[in-house]
């Protein structure tokens, strides 16, 4: 029989590399977004058709928008949101491969075939791991707040657990 406080450490393992996942997954797609958005304005704003359209009648707004593309080009270097996408991405892929390991685990306590105490040591294993990725994740990148609130709620109810 497993002992409860074993299944409870490593089903919370699991919760947490769920929502890591998920969260990093979705700020992944979130900053490139970004970045594309700003890319295609920049050149939709600083091309010739742009140009020739304003050049009528409206020349007065050459300048501003010239000003905006360099606006945008300064925050797309500045923000670096490629970057911070990509960084984002490897984190989801490695929080997947936690997430995969602990699921393979839970599936071993449920059946029965594992012993608590190597069930034990295999989620300490595990979690030693992710330290490495928070530690990443806190030095790179910026956190938002309602993007964890929706993943965090997303994974509770894909693993029909009632919120706290």
């Amino acid at each position: 029989m497993m002992d409860p406080s074993v299944r409870k450490l490593v089903w919370e393992s699991l919760l947490d590399a769920d929502f890591h996942a998920r969260y990093f997954g979705s700020l992944a797609e979130l900053q490139a977004k970004r970045e594309r958005s700003i890319t295609w304005s920049i050149t939709v704003l600083s091309s010739g058709a742009v140009a020739t359209f304003f050049r009528k009648g409206l020349s007065d707004l050459a300048p501003a928008l010239s000003l905006v593309v360099v606006f945008l080009s300064a925050s797309l270097n500045v923000l670096k949101f490629g970057k911070a996408a990509t960084t984002s991405a490897s984190l989801q892929r490695q929080w997947s491969a936690i997430l995969s390991d602990l699921e393979a685990l839970w599936t071993q306590i449920e059946s029965g075939t594992i012993e608590p105490a190597e069930a034990l040591k295999q989620r300490q294993k595990i979690d030693a791991r992710h330290a490495s990725l928070d530690e990443i994740a806190s030095s790179r990148l910026s956190t938002s707040k309602r993007l964890v609130r929706q993943c965090w709620e997303t994974m509770l109810q894909s693993r029909h657990v009632a919120p706290a």
